[in-house]
């Protein structure tokens, strides 16, 4: 059984309104600064201006090939280029957590 058939409606209705509260708040400044921290943090660790861009675009929501247009390489390239990065930065989100 459907653990929501368990619930009455205006149960489900109230549910709705409290989740909306919670994701219709805007971050705190402390929250803005710690994630601002993080990523220059993250950029900091990739070696070359190149990497840093390429991180930037694919945060930006630039597509692999957009990004191998804008700089004026393979895509192959540019895939690698994100597999470093990522690798990079996974790195680093292990030894933090460790």
């Amino acid at each position: 059984m459907n653990e929501s058939a368990l619930l009455t409606r205006d149960e489900v209705e109230a549910g709705a309104r409290s989740l909306e509260k919670v994701l219709d708040r805007e971050p705190t400044a402390e929250f803005v600064v710690q994630i601002e921290e993080e990523i220059e943090r993250l950029f900091g660790m990739l070696p070359d201006d190149e990497l840093r861009q390429i991180a930037s675009w694919k945060m930006q929501g630039l597509t692999s090939k957009e990004i191998a247009d804008k700089i004026g390489k393979a895509l192959a390239t540019v895939e690698r280029r994100l597999r470093l990065i990522r690798s990079l930065w996974e790195d680093a989100i292990k030894q933090f957590a460790s």
